[in-house]
């Protein structure tokens, strides 16, 4: 395989449309000959093969001119990538469902070289002209093959002259207050492209020009005004609007757009020597300078267009004229310059340097990343290894980029408005902020090397605008993204139809599928507002007039809307069919399940519903399978409790305990600890109900009764896997319990959950269950209980002086004299709260513990020992969370039920 320099230039095709009409010709340029192959119907049929050598120029020549008496049209594309590739199924790979494989086999090849997509200008009438898609690569080969081309009456369309000679174009049109009209002449015909405001904004094709002068000018005339009523009819231009047509031309053409010319109302029109776009372009003025698409291909030759890239990147070195002038017609192009390229640097051996992965952690992840197809980063946060925010942060410093949190801080409204919705969500780029006086447009992406996307936003802005791209992690990215160009399905919307009939256009332009009966439509659409406010659980609550839709979020109840009551019942009907409920039974509860896909995410939702006085009462818990796992540096938690909770973790067995009611966050915690001493040398097990979050590089089973498989069972079954490690769900029973004690006493370590309201509680609880005290004793090793409090909005919490009532609340923090209390904004929905942290209490069960629980020793003396110990308590974990500022008193005492 022949491989491209580095640092040469490539324009390859990209975004050709699927359909086309009619047979079509695509030529393709190689080192030593040039193939021109007929296809119809994506199969190639003819091919005709030319020599790079004057005798194959004059060959083609004469194809061509057989090939015009035809109907059909012409491709061109130049390819030096492989010799061989002329051989694949090119119709299957470029111009039909598999057109993203091609594109990443030129990713893989051209890493290091840029490519702008080309797009197709227009459709002619069959058999006026023939349209031509042209690559250029090594201009001095290209060259010939594209004279012969032009000279027999083929028109360029492949480049889109418009936005690569636009930075020529604006000035000479910038004087102009009105809404400017560009209109270029080329062998295809006239291309009339609108700009306002310096900004193109819209470019069509129009018909072919007659021969004569005389006939072209009346025939450019007729064409502004089609193109007034056709840019009328998608209100860009109003109709009495000013409008400045400007025509670079040139010779006879020029002299036939005198002043006198005849132009439609409200229009005027500006001829231009086109040669003053020759010297802004530093072309010479040889050749068909009047045709736009011949200037753009000059102008490709001479130097790469402006971009987002950063002066003096390596994607911007090209060989100059000077180099390639040097190649002859089937020659082998000179090689350029020599070019200091700093060396790629991998992103697995840079974290494995920055000791964020171990060397088996990469290895394993490099396996699966073969086998799955994802990006390294995707594949390190499935199985684990590293949390979003963790390698977002990593790779802002491995890679010398900038990384912003999108949880903190507001996005530009001004910025917004550069982006159109559908391209943010294609290509997951949000805008972030616009500096008017730099001409900057701050982006963020979760990857800021993905040049195509970069370069078609690019193409979306005007010329003086700079694109700054900062890395965001994915998932937050998404999130983001849906939450600032709101959601797809309109609730209200849906409602207005079942009141009125009148269909709502936005719940039906969704992409997959999502049902045209408005009903169902409603059930999706609560379920979408619900994920993506960050709900955990949905309520539809039957009262005796309507109908209350709630959602829990960051613990507390809000009422999300009020519905009329006759839409009850086929809400409930839609709910029990998702879950496989029995929609006749309505008298006895009943439980189920369901998943969904929701902004690129896999929910899982479990139902229940009960019935009540008033109806079927639903409540949904909502499970997010793709939540990002988050490691102990950032539970929040305070740096004693991790240094705590890592010293646990490096006993080689008992049993660690994590307890607190439903709903408080000890399955995170659990998780985060198991990442944390996740290692090649160690076979982690666990056991639940249900599996919440799918981690690839850990044994992960369910617990399912239809087989007998509970808690007990489970563990028992899997003692005989040789495990090191094993988390339990939860412990709800004694044969549960004695089962995990059992592996604890036999070398392993055992994690779990327990509803208790202290550490200390815990204890009890165990004996409570029937466990004995000598079991017991010796075995667990650590116990911690936490509470989830809801953090104070940073955009609208206020500071206030410690009030006397609460003063000795804060004894142990002398100097406190300011704390924080909610406000309340849009960013929070007025709640003044965003979000939630952990208040936790750590109970290390050593000796002098177990000695008490062996002597079945009573409440007040595991009291008196710890505060001996000074063992803090979770009091002081959110008064200390109140003193940062992080949350305030009403929500400690709202959530630890403590009076002050």
């Amino acid at each position: 395989m022949k491989m491209q320099q580095p640092d040469s230039f490539i324009y390859l095709l990209r975004g050709i449309p699927v359909r086309f009409f009619g047979p079509r010709w695509i030529l393709f340029l190689q080192d030593r000959e040039v193939r021109l192959r007929r296809m119809e119907k994506g199969q190639g049929d003819v091919e005709e093969v030319f020599s790079q050598s004057a005798e194959g120029l004059q060959q083609f020549r004469a194809a061509l001119r057989q090939k015009k008496q035809q109907q059909g049209r012409l491709w061109l594309l130049a390819d030096l990538i492989d010799d061989a590739l002329h051989n694949q199924t090119i119709p299957k790979l470029w111009f039909h469902n598999r057109r993203g494989a091609m594109e990443k086999r030129l990713d893989r090849l051209f890493r290091h070289t840029p490519y702008r997509c080309a797009h197709l200008q227009g459709r002619l009438p069959s058999g006026e002209q023939q349209v031509l898609f042209s690559g250029l690569n090594e201009p001095r080969m290209v060259r010939p093959w594209m004279d012969v081309v032009t000279e027999e009456g083929w028109g360029i369309a492949g480049l889109w002259s418009i936005p690569l000679l636009s930075q020529a174009m604006l000035p000479p049109m910038g004087e102009s207050a009105n809404h400017v009209l560009l209109v270029s002449l080329n062998t295809a015909g006239q291309r009339h492209s609108l700009f306002v405001g310096g900004r193109l904004i819209i470019s069509r094709l129009a018909s072919s020009l007659p021969v004569q002068p005389r006939e072209a000018a009346a025939a450019v005339v007729v064409e502004i005004e089609r193109t007034r009523r056709y840019l009328g009819g998608l209100r860009l231009l109003p109709r009495e609007t000013p409008l400045d047509v400007y025509l670079p031309l040139s010779g006879e053409m020029l002299e036939m757009f005198a002043p006198s010319v005849s132009e439609p109302p409200s229009t005027r029109i500006i001829p231009q020597p086109v040669e003053t776009w020759v010297r802004r372009l530093g072309l010479s003025g040889e050749g068909p300078v009047q045709r736009m698409d011949w200037l753009a291909a000059q102008f490709l030759l001479k130097t790469f267009p402006a971009s987002h890239y950063a002066p003096g990147t390596p994607w911007l070195r090209i060989p100059s004229l000077a180099t390639v002038e040097k190649t002859g017609v089937g020659q082998e192009p000179s090689a350029p310059e020599r070019v200091d390229v700093a060396p790629v640097r991998r992103v697995g051996s840079a974290l494995v340097e920055m000791k964020a992965i171990s060397s088996q952690q990469l290895e394993i992840a490099l396996a699966e990343q073969k086998r799955l197809g994802y990006p390294l980063g995707k594949v390190l946060i499935t199985l684990g290894f590293l949390s979003e925010e963790r390698l977002r942060d990593l790779l802002g410093t491995a890679l010398a980029q900038e990384s912003v949190d999108l949880s903190l801080g507001s996005i530009d409204t001004q910025a917004i408005g550069f982006i159109p919705k559908y391209f943010a969500k294609r290509h997951n780029i949000l805008p972030l902020d616009w500096n008017p006086h730099s001409k900057t447009l701050t982006v963020a992406t979760a990857n800021t090397f993905n040049m195509a996307a970069l370069d078609k936003l690019q193409s979306l802005l005007p010329v003086d605008v700079h694109v700054r791209p900062k890395l965001a992690g994915e998932s937050e990215l998404t999130a983001a993204i849906d939450s600032v160009y709101g959601i797809e399905l309109s609730v209200d919307g849906i409602l207005n139809e079942l009141e009125t009939g009148e269909v709502d256009i936005d719940s039906l332009g969704v992409d997959d599928g999502y049902f045209s009966n408005p009903m169902l439509r409603l059930v999706n659409a609560l379920l979408t507002d619900a994920v993506k406010r960050g709900a955990s659980d949905l309520h539809v609550n039957p009262m005796s007039g309507f109908i209350r839709i709630r959602y829990r979020i960051d613990g507390v109840m809000r009422e999300a809307r009020i519905l009329n009551r006759k839409y009850l019942s086929g809400l409930v009907v839609r709910i029990k069919v998702m879950a496989g409920m029995d929609i006749a039974e309505t008298r006895t509860p009943q439980d189920g399940h369901f998943a969904m896909e929701i902004a690129n995410a896999n929910i899982d939702f479990r139902v229940s519903i009960q019935p009540t006085s008033h109806g079927e009462n639903v409540v949904l818990r909502i499970l997010d399978r793709n939540r990002r796992l988050v490691d102990l540096q950032h539970l929040g938690l305070d740096p004693g409790d991790v240094a705590t909770l890592q010293g646990l973790m490096r006993r080689p067995e008992g049993i660690i305990l994590v307890t607190g009611p439903t709903g408080s966050g000890k399955t995170t915690t659990l998780y985060a600890m198991l990442s944390t001493i996740n290692t090649l040398e160690k076979n982690i097990m666990t056991l639940e109900d249900p599996l919440e979050i799918p981690l690839d590089s850990i044994l992960q089973t369910s617990v399912n009764k239809a087989v007998d498989l509970d808690f007990a069972s489970g563990v028992r079954s899997m003692l005989r896997q040789d495990p090191d490690i094993i988390m339990v769900g939860e412990i709800r029973d004694l044969e549960t319990a004695e089962m995990a004690l059992r592996a604890a006493m036999t070398g392993h370590q055992v994690y779990s959950t327990l509803h208790a309201n202290s550490a200390m509680a815990a204890i009890f609880r165990l004996l409570n269950i029937g466990l004995r005290s000598d079991m017991l004793s010796g075995n667990i090793i650590g116990i911690m209980a936490q509470r989830l409090v809801r953090k104070l909005c940073l955009g609208c919490r206020v500071s206030v002086p410690v009030d006397p009532f609460v003063g000795s609340f804060f004894n142990d923090h002398p100097g406190t004299d300011t704390i924080y209390r909610s406000g309340g904004c849009r960013i929070c929905e007025g709640t003044g709260y965003q979000g939630r942290t952990i208040a936790m209490e750590t109970l290390v069960v050593d000796d002098d513990f177990n000695d008490l629980i062996s002597l079945n020793a009573p409440q007040a003396d595991f009291r008196r020992l710890a505060r001996g110990k000074k063992n803090p308590v979770m009091l002081d974990s959110g008064k200390k969370l109140v003193v940062e500022g992080v949350t305030s008193v009403d929500e400690v005492t709202r959530v630890l039920g403590l009076k002050v």
